[in-house]
C-alpha cells in the first residue's frame, strides 16, 4: 500500500491519512497543561479618586485574550458597586470594611476588548485609590480560599490557606494613612504600585509554591486598616479533555488534501496543550507525534497534501 507522509507548514500541524479509522487522537495526560505555565502578572496600571463615585483605570494596552484581571481598591467609606470592562465579565469578590473598604474583585477569559476598566461605587462620598492588574495562567473556576483581616497598629496583616500548588496568591491592605510604605510585603510577596488619595491601596501577590497557609505583612503609620486575600487557581489546576478529532474528507488518496481538526473540551488555558496523535496502521499513514492547540482557543485545524 503507498505510505502518506505528512508535513508541517505554515505554522500549523497537518496531517493526511488513507482512511479516517486510522488515526487516533489522545490529550497528553488528559488535560491542557502539557506546556502550561505558572500564573504570571502581564501589566498594571492605577488611577486615583476623590470624592467621586467613578474611577477608570486605562491599562496600557487591551488584556490578551483568555488572560484574567484582578482590581484592588481602597475607599474610605464607600463599598463598590460594579466593575466594567476590560472584556471579563467581574463577578466575585472579597471585602472587608471596618476602618477603609478594601476590596478585591478579579474576572477571567478576556475577550481583549478594550483596554479601560470602569468601577462605580454606590455613592460618590468616597475617596481613594485602584489598581488593575492582568495575569495569564489562570483557571476560570470560583478561588481556593478567600480571607480577610483588620485593625489599628502600624503592620498590617492578611492569610490565607491554599489547597493546590501554583495557586495566585492575591492580598491588599487598605489603609487610613497615606505615605509611602516603608517595609513589606514580606514572606516572598511581590509588591505591586500602590495607589492613595485620603485612602491608599497596597497590593502584593505570589505563586504558592505547595499547598498551606500564606501570609504578609507590611509596615504602615499606625492607624486604622483592613486588608484582604484571595487565592486563585491556575490553570495547571483546571484540565481540559479531548472533545473530538474530525477529518473531512473521511478517506482520501495518496496526494490528496486532507483537513483534520482536533477540539478540547474547553478553553487551553495558561500555556499550548499538547494532544498526541498515533495512527493504528502505520504502513497505511504516517502523523505528527503532536498537534498544539494555542493558549486562549479551544482546537487547531489545517489541510495540507500529503506525498507519495
Amino acid at each position: 500500500m503507498t505510505q502518506n507522509r505528512c508535513v508541517q507548514q505554515r505554522g500549523a500541524r497537518k496531517f493526511g491519512v488513507l482512511q479516517a479509522g486510522a488515526v487516533i487522537a489522545l490529550l497528553l495526560l488528559g488535560r491542557a497543561a502539557a506546556r502550561a505555565q505558572q500564573p504570571a502578572l502581564v501589566q498594571q496600571a492605577t488611577a486615583t479618586y476623590h470624592l467621586s463615585s467613578t474611577v477608570t483605570v486605562t491599562l496600557a494596552s487591551a488584556p490578551r485574550f483568555g488572560d484574567a484581571l484582578v482590581l484592588f481598591s481602597a475607599n474610605d467609606s464607600v463599598v463598590i458597586q460594579s466593575a466594567a470592562g476590560g472584556g471579563v465579565d467581574w463577578a466575585h469578590q472579597v471585602s472587608s470594611g471596618s476602618h477603609s473598604v478594601c476590596a478585591i474583585w478579579w474576572g477571567f477569559n478576556s475577550s481583549s476588548s478594550g483596554s479601560s476598566v470602569t468601577v462605580t461605587y454606590v455613592d460618590g462620598t468616597g475617596s481613594g485609590g485602584v489598581n488593575v492588574s492582568e495575569f495569564s495562567g489562570l483557571a476560570p473556576i470560583a478561588p481556593d480560599n478567600i480571607n480577610s483581616s483588620q485593625g489599628v497598629s502600624a503592620t498590617p496583616f492578611v492569610s490565607v490557606g491554599t489547597r493546590t500548588p501554583n495557586d495566585l496568591i492575591l492580598a491588599a491592605a487598605a489603609d487610613q494613612s497615606v505615605n509611602p510604605t516603608t517595609g513589606g510585603p514580606t514572606n516572598s510577596f511581590t509588591a505591586l504600585t500602590e495607589a492613595a488619595d485620603t485612602n491608599k491601596i497596597i497590593p502584593a501577590y505570589r505563586i504558592a509554591s505547595v499547598a498551606g497557609s500564606y501570609n504578609t505583612s507590611w509596615t504602615e503609620g499606625i492607624g486604622g486598616w483592613d486588608a484582604v486575600v484571595v487565592a486563585l487557581q491556575a490553570s495547571t489546576s483546571y484540565g481540559v479533555s479531548l472533545s473530538s478529532l474530525s477529518l473531512s474528507p473521511s478517506s482520501v488518496t495518496a496526494g490528496t488534501a486532507l483537513t483534520g481538526t482536533v477540539t478540547l473540551s474547553g478553553l487551553a488555558q495558561g500555556g499550548d496543550a499538547s494532544v498526541t496523535l498515533v495512527s493504528s496502521n502505520t504502513s497505511a499513514a504516517q502523523v505528527p507525534p503532536t498537534v498544539t492547540v494555542p493558549s486562549g482557543s479551544t482546537s487547531n485545524s489545517g489541510n495540507d497534501r500529503c506525498g507519495l
